[in-house]
């Protein structure tokens, strides 16, 4: 995904549940779901949802100081995937 995506954060993660986020950038959620459909064989996926992130999501994140807090954000230098940021950035 960071091969497409300038930065992936890490939002959630227990044993083998992942949930990531991703800049919208030019992207339908079409096309995201195409690349996770992609990516299914490669990294053993067995279920997956793509969804855009709801109004309540939004209120949330303006309501709960904590909700990013622990975000990890990954991203590419070269070939190589590193971690950008265990910081969030407030604006």
């Amino acid at each position: 995904m960071c091969k497409t995506f300038a930065e992936v954060e890490v939002i959630e993660k227990y044993g083998n549940y992942i949930r990531v986020r991703v800049p919208r950038q030019d992207k339908s959620i079409g096309s995201v779901f195409g690349l996770v459909e992609g990516m299914k064989a490669q990294y053993d996926v067995s279920e997956y949802s793509v969804s855009q992130t709801t109004l309540e999501q939004i209120f949330q994140n303006f309501a709960d100081v904590h909700f990013s807090v622990n975000v990890q954000k990954y991203g590419l230098a070269g070939d190589q995937l590193v971690q950008l940021s265990d910081q969030v950035q407030r604006e």
